[in-house]
């Protein structure tokens, strides 16, 4: 007996990376779900901050699932189960290079079951037995979300950036400040406290300032120096905890300056439109922040001698820094800080 025809559109993302990756994909979702196409995305890591993004944004029609360890078997299950009933296609935008054996299977049995696979590459790979969207020189992620779904629903896509838009809750502080967020995932991804100390010290108690960060990073970031510092400035507010989503969100929302070394919390600045100071270890065109909005780049590309100091690590006495931005100084820092506040 033939089996019947699927009668739902259904789209699949997984997501590997962390908070600027989802946005990205989320991006693509809600544009996916203007054209009627819903969405399920496997997260791989961050699950219940991607939830929170999720139930902040103005993304409908989005189903999230855990596919971490174990998970993953459960999650690919799923998929397949939704490949029975409806007209499922496997979206792989980001990570041309995690095609690894796990994936190759979940592939081969989604496409057994009537999945159309979709990846992007950066050159054509006849040996895939996959639909390929090749990236183009000089897009931006968003452009390249759009040539999907063109390619899906055959109908041109005129969206611009940003279609995503959050809740914002009310601002406890008052008046305008600098909010600060200089810290990544690890000390050698952050600025170097001490030359955010110089730049905090330049910049004196004419600029209301906010410092954010987690308990575990307060840990490894914040110097003796930088902690005397930030407790006897009146001007600056340090708060240090495990922000929800919907919180940083309104952090940054009601800043007068955005500055950051966060990826993540880079894109969610640029969504909400905020003017924006990043610090940077690299950027490959199409994570370049500049043609976004308002937004200063501080970094040094390339050493004395022209070389590129792209996601190059030195060391130093103060710890090991990604050189391009161990080279911005507190100086530079300070008055990028004061020029954008006005």
């Amino acid at each position: 007996m033939a089996r019947p025809r699927p009668s739902k559109n259904q789209a699949v993302i997984m997501v590997h990376g962390g908070v600027g990756d989802f946005l990205f994909q989320l991006d693509l979702a809600k544009r996916l779900g203007m054209t009627g196409i819903n969405t399920l995305i496997l997260a791989r890591k961050n699950h219940a901050f991607f939830r929170e993004i999720i139930a902040e944004s103005n993304v409908s029609g989005i189903e999230l699932a855990r596919a971490d360890g174990l998970r993953y078997l459960t999650a690919t299950l799923r998929v397949f189960v939704r490949a029975l009933i409806e007209k499922v296609v496997i979206v792989n935008s980001f990570n041309p290079t995690r095609l690894r054996l796990p994936t190759r299977v979940f592939y081969a049995i989604a496409r057994l079951l009537s999945a159309r696979v979709i990846i992007c590459l950066h050159e054509c790979k006849r040996d895939l037995p996959y639909e390929q969207i090749l990236y183009k020189d000089r897009e931006m992620i968003w452009e390249r979300n759009n040539r999907i779904v063109e390619h899906l629903v055959h109908a041109p896509q005129t969206s611009g950036f940003p279609i995503l838009s959050f809740t914002i809750e009310p601002m406890p502080l008052t008046g305008e400040y600098l909010h600060i967020h200089m810290v990544a995932s690890a000390l050698q991804k952050s600025y170097p406290p001490e030359k955010l100390l110089t730049a905090l010290t330049i910049l004196g108690p004419s600029y209301p300032i906010l410092l954010t960060m987690t308990p575990k990073e307060e840990v490894w970031y914040m110097t003796d120096e930088l902690r005397a510092y930030v407790a006897n400035s009146a001007h600056i507010t340090f708060i240090s905890k495990r922000f929800s989503f919907v919180e940083i969100c309104s952090y940054i929302a009601h800043a007068k300056v955005f500055c950051t070394v966060n990826t993540g919390l880079l894109w969610v600045a640029l969504l909400l439109k905020k003017k924006v100071i990043v610090c940077d270890t690299y950027t490959d065109y199409e994570w370049n922040p500049v043609p976004y909005g308002s937004v200063t780049r501080l970094a040094h590309d390339h050493d004395e001698h022209g070389n590129s100091l792209h996601l190059a690590l030195g060391e130093h006495e103060d710890g090991t820094f990604f050189e391009s931005m161990y080279r911005v100084t507190g100086e530079e820092l300070a008055e990028a800080l004061a020029t954008n506040f006005g």
